[in-house]
């Protein structure tokens, strides 16, 4: 009960902060930026190769589905590390600045303890923060772009490659163990 109470704590302090507010607004401006980029005949033509090399229909894959995927990549990749870093950093260090360290130690709680709730603050703030980066994205596309279609995923340095045609389900994934045959 004592962690939760300290971890409720540390994202109090956590929210409470500017940087971490500022993270939210810049990823909304790179999402308006990839999003108007992404409008535009050059790129459309870029992802039409893109998806017709794949021998799949442009317009059934230039969709919001689709343009989610690509806001929350090059986000991710562009913001995503620097904010991270700068929130995950400023937890800890905050504590120095502010000249609370003294008092966090006095405390009845080692320091593992203490590092280990900064930790899951930093991992809920994460959670949050990429959900709502995908939350966003995903209702800027459809206001660009409308709603249907399906989605294509590709991204060679990952090595995926993903089509998912227009009302496409996903496959159902047994959680039962494989039975030994005798």
């Amino acid at each position: 009960m004592l962690f939760l109470e300290q971890l409720r704590g540390e994202l109090r302090k956590l929210y409470a902060r500017p940087r971490t507010w500022m993270g939210y607004g810049a990823f909304l401006l790179m999402e308006a930026l990839i999003l108007t980029v992404y409008k535009l005949e050059r790129s459309q033509r870029h992802v039409r190769d893109l998806v017709e090399r794949n021998g799949l229909e442009f317009g059934n894959y230039y969709s919001s589905l689709t343009i989610t995927f690509t806001i929350m990549l090059l986000s991710m990749f562009l913001l995503g590390s620097i904010y991270f870093a700068l929130v995950a950093g400023d937890i800890v260090a905050k504590e120095n600045e502010d000249g609370n360290l003294r008092l966090v130690f006095a405390r009845p709680i080692s320091r593992l303890r203490l590092l280990f709730v900064k930790y899951a603050a930093v991992a809920l703030y994460t959670f949050s923060f990429v959900f709502f980066v995908g939350i966003t994205g995903y209702a800027m596309a459809v206001a660009a772009v409308g709603w249907e279609g399906g989605l294509f995923v590709m991204e060679p340095r990952m090595k995926i490659f993903a089509a998912f045609p227009p009302g496409a389900k996903a496959p159902r994934v047994s959680r039962s163990a494989p039975r030994a045959s005798a």
